[in-house]
């Protein structure tokens, strides 16, 4: 009876070890991609990109992510391109809780300002 209740606390101490390990794999993860979008947006080109994306075809507006999203341009825009769509920014949001999230973000809506308005520029020509 001690050997498989011993067998049992090993196996939850175990269990709860790797449970452990793969929750900050995820968190691990999560600050990598951020970190990855941060730098992104730092060297992004949103002239660029913008005349890219409407080469292909592409009309969706750009958008950061909230409840709303927050899609720089759409207003005056609204009948237009309402159901287009929009891409949004990741780990953009409108709850902000760390100063490298607002960062991002700041970022984030200054890339999508300029983007939309060289798209909508290069749309309707």
């Amino acid at each position: 009876m001690r050997r498989l209740l011993k067998r049992a606390v090993i196996s939850g101490f175990a269990a709860a070890g790797l449970l452990s390990l793969l929750f900050l794999g995820a968190v691990g993860v999560q600050a990598f991609r951020f970190n990855q979008t941060l730098r992104w947006l730092q060297r992004a080109n949103a002239t660029n990109d913008a005349i890219a994306a409407a080469s292909r075809g592409d009309r969706r507006l750009t958008a950061i992510r909230g409840f709303p999203p927050a899609v720089p341009d759409l207003r005056a825009h609204y009948a237009e391109y309402a159901n287009v769509g929009f891409h949004d920014i990741p780990f953009t949001s409108d709850a902000v809780a760390t100063d490298a999230q607002q960062q991002l973000n700041q970022l984030a809506y200054s890339y999508a300002r300029t983007y939309n308005a060289v798209l909508l520029a290069r749309l309707s020509q």
